[in-house]
């Protein structure tokens, strides 16, 4: 299991991300946009792929906050940035 928090959000949402997308297809690459490369339609990112990421992590981010993540990478950092605040919080 990973041991930092960085590691840990990466691979929580590649392993989502295996859950929606079929992988075998080509390698992902975290530059791959998740509707137009992917493939992902609205419907899976938003009843599965989020879901499932924030309850893994135990996150909640705003829907206002997803509105700004079109890539692989740019939901990694969306997630470390809530996965931080929430430890930062947690340990005060």
């Amino acid at each position: 299991m990973p041991n930092n928090s960085d590691d840990i959000v990466t691979a929580v949402v590649l392993e989502v991300l295996r859950d929606v997308v079929d992988p075998s297809e080509r390698e992902v690459l975290l530059t791959d946009r998740l509707v137009k490369d992917l493939r992902i339609d609205s419907d899976d990112l938003s009843f599965l792929f989020v879901p499932n990421i924030q309850d893994r992590l135990g996150l909640k981010i705003p829907v206002k906050e997803w509105r700004t993540v079109y890539t692989i990478q740019d939901t990694i950092n969306l997630c470390r940035k809530y996965f931080i605040t929430q430890q930062i919080k947690g340990d005060s």
